[in-house]
């Protein structure tokens, strides 16, 4: 399960600091209220009664989410269906794993109605992104549970080049989840160590980014580890069984 940070500071950390320092239940009512708000706001746009942005919404109902995968398994049965009602807009789970995510198909609809280019694109590209639990598609889910990174598919390198590229034509739009997008899609590049398929695949997937992005900041980390992948003892561990193996 990930948990996603992809909203702005003053947003999220702050009053996480906050809530860090009570337990789920004492939480409780706030996040409820948080959901209530989010709800009305979300409804009030699907039905044209306010001119909020799509992006604030989106990022209000993703501040509540990030404070209620933390207390989703306490909740009682009632009070479940009841955040699962007012979260229009994400998907709630609490069998097996526990997440709260964004339901794509949802918001770029809205977007399609109520939105902006901006939105519509974004959605477009976190569709694309994401699977329904959050976990991206360039990760493999691994019978630990933790996950491998998928090289050599060029899903890496594609999802680089349509993130730069949003940035690039929406440079004030969605800022934080792209960085954020960004940031992840770096450190697969940058520092996993554990990689679903064969070597061949490493470096295939090194030589398109290099290919692709030859000036970004990373390539000459990228280069360097495609190099060191080619040596005789390489960092990173081929069809990758665990991730929790270092």
């Amino acid at each position: 399960m990930l948990k996603h940070v992809l909203i702005c500071i003053n947003l999220l950390f702050l009053p996480v600091f906050a809530f860090a320092a009570t337990s789920p239940q004492a939480q409780l009512p706030t996040i409820l209220k948080q959901a209530d708000d989010y709800f009305s706001a979300v409804n009030g746009l699907m039905i044209g009664a306010n001119k909020a942005a799509v992006e604030d919404v989106y990022h209000q109902g993703q501040a509540v989410a990030y404070r209620l995968v933390n207390v989703l398994e306490s909740l009682s049965d009632t009070d479940y269906q009841s955040v699962e009602t007012k979260m229009l807009g994400f998907s709630l789970n609490r069998v097996d794993s526990v997440y709260v995510e964004p339901d794509v198909v949802f918001f770029l609809s809205l977007s399609k109605n109520r939105g902006a280019a901006a939105d519509k694109d974004f959605f477009v590209f976190l569709g694309g992104l994401k699977l329904k639990n959050g976990w991206p598609v360039y990760r493999e889910w691994l019978p630990d549970n933790s996950g491998c990174t998928a090289f050599g598919r060029g899903v890496l390198t594609d999802h680089y080049r349509n993130a730069t590229a949003f940035q690039k034509k929406y440079p004030a739009a969605y800022r934080t989840d792209i960085d954020e997008a960004l940031g992840q899609l770096r450190r697969e590049f940058s520092e996993s160590t554990c990689a679903c398929g064969d070597r061949e695949s490493v470096t295939k997937e090194f030589a398109l980014f290099i290919a692709a992005f030859p000036d970004d900041a990373i390539a000459p980390l990228v280069r360097k580890r495609m190099a060191e992948v080619k040596s005789a003892a390489p960092s990173i561990r081929f069809k990758c069984t665990s991730d929790l193996t270092k």
